[in-house]
């Protein structure tokens, strides 16, 4: 299944392996309140979708411990796109319903593509350590 957003299409169905394309997100504008709660403002989020497209496996990063190499977006997107492509053991994941996340682009471990939508620019605005926004 495709998703189109802006002026790519996006097919991300089952966990990508490394270097494989993984998608990068962000809360809907109305459910930003609700995923502050879960992780820290903000946050690198990339995932894929389940093979039944019920769900989004979602792995994020905030950097919370304020490592010197995790200061913009995209070095916390790639941190967390490691983990997923290569399923190493985190707590710094979940699951949601496909309808509260904005797909907003594309990433493998060399960098990220993304459109700046609204939603994008108001999740970002809510952590003031990120660097490059």
């Amino acid at each position: 299944m495709n998703f189109q957003n802006s002026d790519f299409v996006i097919a991300v169905v089952g966990r990508p392996a490394f270097g494989e394309p993984g998608l990068v997100l962000v809360p809907k504008l109305e459910k930003q309140a609700m995923w502050s709660n879960l992780v820290k403002p903000g946050s690198s989020l990339v995932g894929f979708r389940t093979r039944d497209l019920l769900a989004t496996i979602v792995y994020f990063e905030g950097n919370m411990h304020h490592a010197s190499n995790l200061k913009t977006f995209e070095e916390r997107a790639v941190c967390a796109y490691g983990r997923m492509s290569t399923s190493y053991p985190t707590v710094a994941m979940c699951a949601d319903q496909i309808d509260s996340l904005e797909v907003i682009g594309t990433l493998t471990q060399r960098g990220m593509t993304i459109d700046e939508t609204p939603a994008f620019k108001a999740w970002v605005a809510l952590d003031k350590s990120l660097q490059g926004v």
